[in-house]
């Protein structure tokens, strides 16, 4: 159920920003006298944020429905942790990393759209670019609080009830985190493994 909110959490938030972004490039009525590249600044921001909150938001989707799929009480074949970190783990941390990109973009727009609205009215401008910057330094303050409290890897364990731990903090590099887990899910499927023959061998004798 956690990881199902989230999922659906992040979809919908990423596909309501992706909205918004849409209807602000159809809508935007650009001042003749606004400059050349601060417009093509502001298209080309603005489909970078629109390009990754659609990723985002479809591959939460599309993740949500191959879980609900795979955990049919009917069709369940593995525990849930196991088949997350197998499975769901890289997709959904591209997803978050995405959408955590295109929060500030969007704010960043915002901004831009103020120079590209009133070139002329510098006031209003400024304004509207300092209340877009106080939003991105909140976005980051929450980010740090929560956003690498949810992003952080865990690890799994085949058994049901035991608790699942953070990893080391040292694994959470990119490039040397992506080793760590999977030598990590080679150990846990060995174990795994080992627990299922040893009962075996046992019977045998």
């Amino acid at each position: 159920d956690e990881k199902v909110e989230q999922l659906r959490s992040i979809a919908n938030l990423a596909a309501l920003i992706a909205g918004f972004e849409v209807v602000v490039l159809v809508e935007i009525q650009v001042s003749p006298n606004a400059s050349r590249a601060l417009v093509a600044v502001f298209g080309f921001t603005t489909a970078v944020t629109v390009c990754l909150m659609c990723i985002s938001f479809i591959t939460c989707t599309l993740m949500l429905v191959g879980v609900l799929k795979a955990f049919d009480l009917e069709r369940a074949k593995m525990p849930f942790r196991r088949f997350w970190m197998l499975q769901c783990e890289d997709d959904w941390m591209r997803a978050f990393w995405f959408f955590t990109i295109g929060v500030p973009l969007f704010m960043t727009n915002l901004a831009l759209a103020a120079w590209v609205l009133y070139p002329n009215d510098h006031v209003t401008a400024s304004l509207m670019s300092v209340v877009c910057l106080g939003g991105i330094l909140m976005w980051v303050q929450v980010h740090l609080k929560w956003g690498t409290y949810l992003a952080q890897d865990v690890s799994f364990s085949p058994e049901f009830n035991d608790p699942i731990q953070p990893l080391p903090q040292q694994m959470q590099g990119q490039g040397q985190g992506q080793e760590m887990r999977q030598s990590f899910r080679t150990q846990q499927g060995a174990d795994l493994e080992a627990q299922h023959a040893a009962p075996l061998r046992v019977n045998v004798g």
